[in-house]
């Protein structure tokens, strides 16, 4: 049995870093300049007179701010996409050592160099879906506990409990979305370099898709619905450990 090291376990961190760092940067700069919520009461004068006062709107759930959300999502998606491409075959390939894709840098020119732009943008629809639908599900998903859960973190700490119970569900739910996209476009992220001498370190299909609505048909037809969830336990245990951590380090400081 192979013993993976830790150069097998933390392989393309530095560039899932990076990816992450330039898609808060890309999107909350889009975001803000679609949709800048009044931070202050703003009197409206006529003939002299306060005739209104524009209040303070940052509500998450407003139709102006959930457009802004999702479309700033879908196009750091498609903007970053490249990046992705990158992580995904540094996170699958066989050798650490001796790896075919060493940094970020080196990946995008190498994959340029053999596929060209469609293969730095391979999957770019899938990703501006998932990009651009999850982050308002997330908002949602805040928004509506917050107010089922206000003043959730009680002296008897029952309503934090609760909240953490419901904000696991949701996120249990939202996960029906987000596998089947992310099992689609991982595999478009791939299937250009096998073409290239790559040797993925997990068992990988060589069928060439040749769109979004054929990679759905053709793993609906000839691998079931359960392919479309392959990771789900994975994906789950990290939401559900990132959401316990952080109400731990909300009730830790109080």
């Amino acid at each position: 049995m192979r013993v993976l090291n830790s150069d097998y376990l933390y392989r393309g961190t530095v560039t899932k870093v990076v990816e992450e760092v330039c898609r808060t940067l890309v999107t909350q700069s889009i975001a803000h300049s679609l949709y800048t919520p009044a931070l202050e009461e703003m009197p409206v004068y006529y003939q002299g007179q306060t005739i209104a006062v524009l209040v303070p709107d940052d509500d998450p759930l407003a139709p102006a701010s959930m457009l802004a959300t999702g479309v700033a999502g879908a196009i750091g998606g498609v903007l970053l996409n490249p990046i992705e491409v990158i992580h995904t075959r540094m996170v699958l390939q066989r050798n650490v050592s001796d790896a075919k894709y060493q940094n970020i840098l080196q990946g995008l020119a190498l994959v340029y160099d053999e596929e060209g732009l469609e293969g730095l943008f391979a999957g770019w629809q899938l990703a501006a879906i998932a990009h651009g639908v999850l982050p308002v599900l997330s908002d949602i998903g805040d928004s509506l506990l917050a107010e089922l859960f206000e003043g959730v973190y009680g002296d008897d700490g029952v309503s934090s409990v609760g909240y953490v119970l419901c904000d696991i569900l949701y996120n249990l739910a939202v996960l029906q979305i987000q596998m089947p996209l992310e099992v689609m476009r991982r595999r478009l992220y791939v299937q250009g370099a096998l073409k290239h001498g790559f040797h993925p370190v997990t068992k990988v299909t060589r069928t060439a898709y040749t769109s979004t609505a054929d990679i759905a048909t053709r793993i609906y037809a000839e691998e079931g619905v359960s392919t479309f969830f392959s990771g789900f336990a994975t994906h789950f245990a990290a939401a559900t450990g990132a959401i316990v951590l952080y109400i731990g380090l909300q009730l830790a400081g109080e």
